[in-house]
């Protein structure tokens, strides 16, 4: 029996792999969020996350919903902007439900399966929300973040460097 199990598990594995599951991609604002359908157990999601985010490379958010439950893997990158935990939320305002994380990867249950679209495009709001595009004009900082924009060389001497100038005239 449990080699059955075990089997089952690698056979979802290899559909999550092969990207046999139902699964919708949108580009917010230089993110790939990824949502991807299965049928598996909750404690499955992760490895299916697993799998969507490294097929995904780069910026991306995966998103894996499994009956009621579902889990996201946000690409390591985004972290500091796009941590698990508010996009849970964002997704369980609209689907209902329960859930959080921390860093890179949240989880939670008790969603309606009917609502999944909607908790999508929640999830897709949010990102879009915390990845504007920044006015650099506007917000006093150059494109490096830091205030007076990135930092310039100049050929102007050093100002503790004293330049003698001796006239011997």
């Amino acid at each position: 029996m449990k080699r059955r199990q075990k089997e089952l598990l690698q056979l979802r594995q290899r559909v999550a792999a092969g990207g046999s599951a139902s699964v919708e991609e949108a580009d917010v604002n230089g993110v790939k969020l990824v949502l991807q359908r299965v049928d598996a157990a909750p404690q499955e999601l992760l490895t299916f996350a697993d799998h969507a985010l490294s097929r995904a490379n780069g910026n991306s958010v995966a998103i894996v919903v499994g009956g009621r439950s579902l889990a996201i893997k946000v690409a390591a990158p985004l972290v500091g902007k796009l941590p698990a935990g508010p996009l849970v939320q964002a997704f369980h305002a609209v689907a209902g439900g329960k859930g959080g994380g921390r860093g890179q990867v949240g989880q939670g249950g008790g969603i309606d399966p009917a609502r999944v679209d909607e908790g999508f495009k929640g999830v897709k709001e949010y990102v879009r929300s915390q990845m504007k595009p920044r006015d650099s004009s506007s917000s006093g900082t150059g494109p490096s973040g830091c205030a007076g924009g990135p930092i310039q060389r100049t050929n102007t001497p050093h100002p503790t460097r004293e330049t003698s100038t001796s006239d011997t005239s």
